[in-house]
């Protein structure tokens, strides 16, 4: 072929192979275009099906998010907290959430709705400026010039938890509003699973109540003093926290104070009441016999005269009530501590003589330290009623709510501390002595239980914490 007509005719190839290349590239932008068409479209519609998601799914949606934060809540008014937590001022607003934790995680512990994980939310409202006058009138606390004097317990309250908090509302008024709206804002939280909600003997919140009757299986009502009748009627169920609310007459305005200096003892039921002391501490400190006697060993007194010792007509010393943890602070104490127990000289007193000491001396926890002294009440002191050291760690009473016969409940106290006069008939002052590293006294006092005649040997120094066998737990949960 004449070389002319080959080169026009690879001319001619390469133009349709560009007529070709041309084609197939307006092609390929066309179906680039329909993919964007096509994901605008896609765009569009997922949209379209959010917007229009049936309440149903939205429910299940709602659930779902739910499960990753579940908490449960406590909600009350501060007119329910109780005189002797008052008196404490900043060491009450500590105790009384550490109390109130304790109480909800021993109530929710059988109950299914609420998880293990389930954080535990605390809040509380109250004029604090209205609160701390009550307070200041009926003298449980020092003015100190302030008139918001009650601070400080609302500030110790706070620091326990993230989630505690003790709301002060500038005006009494206002209180109601923000419980109320508290209330329906935990009510419909899908990651609210339960709220235990405080009421008492005035009706404040029982038209609240009444439009929440679909969420009784959400709600349980905390009995925080006496029951309003009205509140009975309303088919939730009621539940209460025996060591941080007594029952008793509570006015609208707040707490129902004592008008003269009381005694506050706990009754058989652990329910906290007061009474008058019929005797009284003369000048020289003797005694006056009140005219008639309480022979139960649960009216135990709870708050102290600084310095002095409770006694009763006979003189013999009794102790000031110590509740008992819940089981849940128990348990963790003892297994804490099985190995290794604390050194009671050190953590009680705050200084230990052993060199070296064989036992624990890390930092306790407010409720490891309260752990440790419910043990030690458990333990008889050698002097029992005769004891006059002001800063004896050791039982003279015993303090079990269901121990009736010592020898059947294997009770360490003796019987003369199962039927003692509990009634306080005086304060008086200590002797100088204390308690010594090694559980004698440093004035020497040892000797016997007094009325352990047939019940158990206690001669020589006093039983330490320490010298109970490894194997018995620290707290008995029996």
């Amino acid at each position: 072929m004449d070389p002319h007509e080959k080169l026009k005719e690879i001319e001619i190839d390469a133009a349709r192979a560009v007529g070709k290349i041309e084609a197939l590239a307006a092609e390929s932008d066309g179906i680039l275009d329909i993919a964007a068409r096509f994901k605008s479209i896609l765009e569009e519609y997922r949209h379209l099906a959010r917007s229009i998601q049936s309440p149903e799914a939205e429910e299940r949606a709602a659930e779902s998010a739910a499960q990753g934060s579940p908490y449960a809540v406590l909600l009350l008014d501060g007119n329910a907290i109780t005189e002797e937590h008052l008196r404490a001022n900043s060491r009450g607003g500590t105790g009384v959430a550490q109390l109130l934790n304790d109480e909800m995680i021993d109530h929710f512990r059988n109950v299914a709705e609420v998880p293990h994980s389930s954080r535990l939310v605390i809040r509380i409202f109250a004029d604090l400026k209205e609160v701390s006058h009550m307070a200041i009138k009926a003298k449980l606390v020092d003015p100190n010039g302030h008139p918001r004097v009650l601070a400080p317990f609302a500030a110790s309250f706070n620091a326990v938890s993230p989630y505690f908090d003790f709301v002060d509302v500038s005006d009494k008024h206002n209180v109601k509003v923000k419980v109320s709206e508290n209330f329906q804002l935990f009510a419909k939280d899908q990651n609210c699973k339960r709220i235990i909600f405080g009421i008492g003997s005035v009706k404040t919140y029982v038209d609240m109540l009444e439009s929440y009757q679909g969420y009784r299986s959400k709600i349980d009502l905390l009995r925080a003093g006496n029951v309003d009748p009205a509140y009975e009627g309303l088919g939730f169920k009621f539940i209460s926290f025996h060591r941080v609310f007594r029952p008793g007459p509570r006015s609208e305005g707040g707490l129902t104070f004592a008008s003269a200096s009381p005694i506050v003892v706990r009754d058989r039921n652990g329910v906290l009441r007061r009474f008058h002391s019929e005797g009284s501490r003369n000048v020289n400190g003797s005694l006056k016999a009140s005219s008639d006697s309480i022979n139960n060993p649960y009216d135990l007194p709870t708050t102290a005269e600084h310095g002095l010792i409770p006694v009763n007509a006979l003189g013999q010393r009794i102790d000031l009530h110590i509740a008992p943890p819940g089981e849940s602070i128990m348990r963790a104490f003892n297994s804490g501590f099985a190995h290794k127990k604390p050194c009671t000289p050190f953590h009680i007193h705050g200084k230990c003589d052993r060199t070296p000491c064989q036992f624990d001396h890390s930092p306790l926890s407010n409720s490891q330290s309260h752990c440790l002294r419910y043990t030690l009440k458990k333990v008889p002191c050698t002097k029992a009623g005769r004891c006059r050291r002001i800063d004896c760690y050791y039982g003279h009473v015993c303090q079990k709510a269901e121990c009736k016969d010592c020898r059947k409940m294997e009770c360490r106290m003796p019987p003369a501390m199962h039927s003692m006069d509990l009634k306080v008939a005086a304060w008086v002052d200590p002797d100088q002595g204390r308690v010594g590293s090694r559980g004698t006294s440093e004035s020497g006092l040892t000797g016997k239980i007094e009325g352990s005649k047939g019940h158990r040997s206690a001669s020589g120094p006093v039983m330490m914490m320490e010298d109970v066998p490894i194997t018995e737990p620290l707290i008995d949960l029996s």
